[in-house]
């Protein structure tokens, strides 16, 4: 939700104290969407930069094949 409402403050507090981001930035929705692709749509840089900085796939695919 942070992501997508492109609020980068509470997306770097929430990668902060996450204790195992990978897990956390590659959680994929039911149409296989992940943080990083949310970010990417919303032109985020922020919050692009602090996802892959903590471990983000930029090569996770959605339902569809697509990559961030």
């Amino acid at each position: 939700h942070a992501v997508s409402k492109g609020c980068s403050q509470n997306v770097s507090i929430l990668l902060q104290s996450a204790k195992n981001t990978n897990d956390l930035v590659n959680v994929q929705n039911h149409e296989g969407l992940s943080a990083l692709m949310f970010a990417v749509k919303e032109r985020g840089l922020n919050i692009i930069q602090d996802l892959v900085d903590h471990g983000a796939d930029v090569n996770i695919k959605d339902v569809n094949g697509n990559t961030a």
